[in-house]
């Protein structure tokens, strides 16, 4: 199963792709200007701080950015199975780590 996701990954095919393709457009909306994310900033590593633009009346979750990306059959079929995916194994992306939880509670 590794190799599998491995392979697709490197290849830019697949699933496992089209997951992390999903996560990597999250992570360039969710907690800048132009969708400002309910969190503390400190909860991230020093070096990325300076750039999570958060609001106290800001989102948890990415689905709830005024710029959606999502389709109607991401939005139905894959997001529920992120969304399980972040909080029953507290990760995020495919191919690559992202730095937010984008379809459960951002603080996380």
């Amino acid at each position: 199963m590794t190799a599998e996701i491995t392979r697709n990954c490197s290849i830019k095919a697949g699933i496992n792709y089209e997951i992390d393709y999903i996560y990597t457009e999250g992570d360039a909306i969710m907690c800048t200007t132009v969708c400002k994310c309910d969190a503390d900033a400190s909860l991230w590593p020093t070096e990325d701080q300076s750039s999570i633009v958060t609001d106290s009346l800001g989102v948890s979750m990415v689905t709830e950015c005024p710029t959606s990306y999502l389709s109607s059959y991401e939005l139905t079929s894959i997001v529920p199975v992120l969304s399980a995916m972040e909080t029953t194994f507290k990760c995020a992306g495919m191919c690559t780590t992202s730095k937010f939880y984008l379809f459960s509670d951002v603080s996380w």
